[in-house]
């Protein structure tokens, strides 16, 4: 979620490359093909996503604004996470200015602030999998589990969440839990498409 504006062309390489040295890829979502519609595009990059990483500073024009303010309501709607990178936290509008917000003075504080994050990561996964496992065993919610399930899974846990699901979906049980044949179909298409980007990843090295 940056502006296109050409003289942020090198802080935002800078903050693909702080990404990308924890192993974290970033995806521009306006360069990606899909849908003619560019709402539905993004919408469908930001379900594919773990997280998005939105950057606004003095020189983002007003027009990509509006813009990134509403790519972070929609990450936010659809449950993700959204870090927001500023060098002024007075910019941010104050419905935004809570958690995720990540301000910076200079640019070796916004990369270290972003290792920082990055590091955060198996802590996340290792609650969103607590979770998941509460969700099942104390309450029967599938609809819980397969979202804390899957948070785990795109933040990069290829082993304990889709074991469970597995485990849940894909089991003689299934027809016991009273799960609907919508969340069956949604779990199946999640773990397809999982697989198939996976078999790209290897494919590619």
């Amino acid at each position: 979620m940056f502006s296109t504006r050409e003289d942020t062309r090198k802080l935002r390489s800078k903050i693909t490359a702080t990404f990308g040295s924890k192993g974290i890829g970033l995806i521009n979502a306006m360069a990606r093909t899909g849908s003619d519609d560019n709402y539905c595009k993004i919408c469908e990059q930001i379900l594919s996503s773990a997280f998005g990483v939105a950057l606004i500073t003095k020189n983002t024009p007003p027009e990509s604004l509006n813009n990134i303010y509403l790519e972070i309501g929609l990450m936010r709607a659809f449950g993700k996470e959204a870090l927001i990178l500023t060098p002024d936290f007075k910019l941010i509008t104050s419905d935004l200015a809570g958690k995720g917000v990540l301000p910076y003075e200079n640019e070796e504080e916004m990369q270290q602030k972003i290792l920082n994050w990055a590091d955060q990561i198996p802590n996340k996964i290792h609650d969103y999998n607590t979770h998941a496992e509460i969700a099942l065993d104390e309450f029967n919610d599938y609809e819980k589990f397969f979202d804390y399930s899957k948070k785990a899974i795109m933040f990069g846990d290829f082993t304990t969440p889709i074991d469970g699901l597995n485990a849940v979906f894909n089991s003689k049980k299934r027809k016991n839990n009273n799960v609907s044949k919508r969340l069956q179909s949604e779990v199946k298409v999640f773990l397809a498409y999982i697989k198939r980007e996976n078999e790209k990843t290897i494919g590619r090295r």
